[in-house]
């Protein structure tokens, strides 16, 4: 499942007897078990932030509690986005976006309102001024959206390296 907002339901079916309690653990059972005071065939997880374990404990009559299978709910790594917005002197801009997490590789990046085109590299060209909600969505369709602000005053000139300097005057 994606990390934050994610929600599902485990059911036990074909049992024989009554399900006591649910179980949950961060390192699958080994050694920590953390009891759940449902007794349903069914438990619902919501906003999981780590990847957990689940099993049911089932009493059947005189017999011993039984636990069923175990099921991994795997939550996968946040996906995370940064805008980099550039506004050029014609007052479009250029727009890099960056994703880092979720499901590695295999982003598809769109802008709301649409600007022409979904990026797989991040980058959108003549974006012209105004609000947009930027998305990313990894290979397992995980997503993650930040609000973007185009302006219209032009971003200034980086100046990354001076280099031949020579001295005319004594004064540099």
């Amino acid at each position: 499942v994606c990390s934050g907002e994610n929600s599902g339901t485990l059911t036990v079916s074909g049992q024989v007897g009554d399900i006591v309690r649910w179980e949950v653990s961060p390192d699958c059972f080994n050694p920590t078990v953390i009891p759940v005071s449902v007794t349903t065939p069914t438990l619902t997880y919501s906003d999981e932030a780590q990847t957990l374990c689940y099993r049911a404990v089932i009493k059947s009559g005189t017999c011993a509690q039984q636990t069923t299978n175990v099921v991994q709910v795997t939550v996968r790594p946040a996906l995370m986005l940064t805008a980099n917005p550039v506004v050029g002197c014609t007052g479009e801009a250029s727009l890099t976006l960056i994703a880092t997490g979720g499901s590695g590789n295999g982003y598809v990046y769109t802008l709301n309102p649409n600007v022409p085109g979904a990026s797989t590299n991040g980058i959108f060209s003549n974006v012209p001024s105004g609000n947009y909600m930027a998305m990313v969505t990894d290979n397992a369709g995980c997503t993650a959206s930040i609000p973007v602000t185009i302006g219209t005053t032009p971003t200034p000139t980086q100046i990354l390296r001076v280099s031949q300097v020579s001295q005319t005057s004594g004064i540099v």
